[in-house]
């Protein structure tokens, strides 16, 4: 972004009125590499370039986007958003001139959110270096059972360089990196067809497939499918249950997170809120830089990057051995959440009965149910076993990618859908 139309579209948001005035310029460069029954399935690869200009009034937004980057296009767009305000007086409009004429930029800084030093550029060295790894997954998922009929993989990254100037003087260049890989296995016994998958992603390049051993995904999918594929159903109703580590908390993303607005608890005590700009001034608390967005399709709202519940000290074998009848719910699946009122409903991907104290058959078809400010103090036992898991978070600041964890918990009652 030229830094003299940059600060032009600064006077023109400031002479329509505008307390505050951004620009966000982004070129993301994106790769897909997919494989379908041993065959590569889809290749795709593009660039996608575009300028979102925010307008603040008070807590007001008024936000638009374009991808023609010429000043004549950019100011239009100001205006259009600015359309129906209220000019300001030809004073604050003088006021505003003299402004612009010694309006400085703050020295530029420029940021990575991925290791430079160990970046394997995925736009220098192509789609070729995925392909050893899809048909490693293939035949390793394949080699488990004879009941694999299935096997899907794919390759996905994303390079972006961001450029977020706005009229306090920031000047800021980002550049990002995304990478994640997943892992398909659908199982049939001739009758019923299951599947599953493993979906680890981070911020990086191809220097992540060193990271990620397709077998080991494969395996472990092809397992868990064959296994749950010839699993029964539990019956449903309130109980115990043991929640599995890593994307488990996927629960404490959805259903604490969301209805309370990207909250951070300690010992049961809110401790802070992570807010921006807008909702800081809306609630009168100091901003965290929490906004976030998807790309410069989108305004900036507050949202959650990492969130994991802290490992505790109890065992594993303590949280079973406590239970006369439940269920352990190995790994969790999808689901969804009420954002207004914090109900929830996720399924269980990998469960066992627990009886007396012992893990028992595995069951399939299993959902965990509830609200999230009930079951949050419900759960009694934390173990050590942290674990993160890569995912992805919807809200109106479109999709972004997100961190969930948390180690094995227990929670002493949660409703438990079954048949």
């Amino acid at each position: 972004m030229n830094p003299e139309i940059a600060v032009k579209i600064f006077e023109a948001g400031k002479s329509a009125g505008a307390d505050f005035v951004e620009i966000f310029e982004e070129e993301t460069r994106g790769s897909a590499l997919g494989l379908k029954d041993r065959k590569i399935e889809t290749a795709t690869a593009g660039t996608e370039y575009g300028i979102g200009i925010r307008l603040l009034y008070g807590t007001e937004v008024l936000y638009g986007f374009t991808s023609d980057d010429s000043e004549e296009a950019l100011i239009k767009l100001v205006r259009t958003l600015a359309f129906g305000r209220i000019a300001a007086s030809s004073a604050q409009n003088a006021g505003l001139a003299g402004v612009a004429e010694g309006f400085e930029f703050a020295p530029q800084k420029r940021v990575a959110d991925y290791n430079v030093s160990a970046f394997k550029d995925p736009r220098i060295l192509g789609q070729a270096v995925k392909q050893d790894f899809l048909f490693r997954a293939d035949e390793a998922a394949r080699k488990v059972s004879n009941k694999v009929v299935q096997v899907g993989a794919t390759v996905t990254d994303s390079c972006s360089t961001i450029t977020l100037m706005n009229s306090e003087g920031l000047n800021l260049v980002m550049d990002r990196a995304r990478f994640r890989v997943n892992v398909t296995v659908t199982a049939s016994d001739g009758t019923e067809r299951l599947t599953t998958h493993e979906s680890p992603g981070a911020l990086g390049g191809y220097e992540l497939l060193e990271n990620y051993s397709p077998e080991v995904l494969a395996r472990s999918s092809a397992e868990r499918v064959v296994r749950m594929l010839d699993a029964g159903y539990i019956k449903g109703g309130q109980m115990p249950v043991v929640m599995g580590n890593g994307f488990g908390g996927v629960i404490f993303h959805e259903a604490c997170g969301h209805p309370l607005e990207t909250v951070l608890i300690e010992n049961g005590i809110l401790k802070s809120y992570m807010s921006d700009r807008v909702g800081a001034a809306e609630v009168g608390v100091a901003r965290t830089g929490s906004a976030r967005r998807e790309s410069y399709k989108y305004a900036p709202v507050s949202r959650m990057r990492n969130t994991f519940i802290a490992p505790g000290k109890d065992s594993f074998d303590s949280m079973i051995a406590s239970m006369d009848y439940g269920l352990y719910a190995a790994r969790m699946a999808g689901g969804s959440v009420n954002p207004a009122t914090g109900e929830f409903n996720f399924a269980v991907d990998e469960g066992y009965v627990v009886r007396n104290g012992k893990i028992c058959e595995p069951v399939r078809g299993a959902t965990l149910i509830g609200k999230g400010h009930e079951i949050m103090p419900r759960i009694s036992m934390v173990g050590s076993d942290l674990e993160l898991a890569a995912g992805v978070c919807g809200a109106s600041s479109g999709h972004v990618p997100v961190t969930v964890g948390q180690p094995t918990i227990k929670v002493d009652q949660i409703l438990v859908g079954g048949r």
